[in-house]
């Protein structure tokens, strides 16, 4: 995931930071309140408006191995699902709609709502600048929101982070997957990665 800034507001810094909701921010959207930015994406985040700036190559390249992987996988198993990158998802109770860079959902329309925690089966997110923050607070974030398996791709240390397992905002089962291992989703056994086949 790239690295965030805050949303400009005509706020005072002085002021008490505006905390929005999933609706209201759903409503500044339709509003077209966002439009100017070019290619920088917008987030709710704890109640806090962000924008992303802009990946860097490593970061694009990773995400280009990622999606070819899973669409090479995704008649290897018996369960179906859909592939998102980088769309959002909604954690209302969090107040976020984040933007991970990977989903793997529930097969279903998602053109009236987002998927949720309970659609999701696997979350990715490709940490280069923002490795501490993946592996930080927004870890905490779908581990409170009940995600059920969430990956942090680490380029800096090319390797793979697995949390599963998620209880009381925060994951019980954490390890790295590095050179020469493989790693199978929980919630989709028949898709298998090497880590080390995101690395080039």
């Amino acid at each position: 995931m790239p690295a965030v800034d805050r949303f400009t507001s005509p706020i005072p810094e002085s002021a008490t930071p505006v905390r929005f909701t999933v609706e209201q921010f759903d409503r500044l959207l339709a509003s077209g309140e966002f439009a100017e930015g070019g290619d920088r994406r917008t987030l709710l985040h704890r109640g806090e408006i962000q924008r992303m700036t802009p990946p860097n190559p490593p970061h694009d390249d990773v995400i280009g191995l990622l999606t070819a992987w899973v669409f090479r996988c995704q008649a290897e198993v018996s369960t179906e699902f859909e592939v998102r990158v980088q769309l959002s998802m909604d954690l209302r109770d969090q107040a976020s709609v984040p933007s991970p860079d990977l989903m793997l959902v529930r097969p279903q329309s998602y053109s009236q709502r987002r998927p949720t925690a309970g659609d999701t089966y696997l979350l990715i997110e490709v940490a280069d600048s923002s490795l501490s923050h993946d592996l930080g607070d927004k870890m905490r974030l779908y581990a409170e929101a009940g995600v059920l398996e969430y990956w942090v791709i680490d380029i800096p240390h090319r390797s793979l982070v697995v949390h599963t397992e998620p209880r009381d905002g925060r994951y019980c089962n954490v390890r790295t997957m590095g050179e020469g291992q493989t790693v199978s989703p929980g919630t989709l056994p028949g898709l298998t990665l090497r880590p080390t086949s995101l690395f080039r």
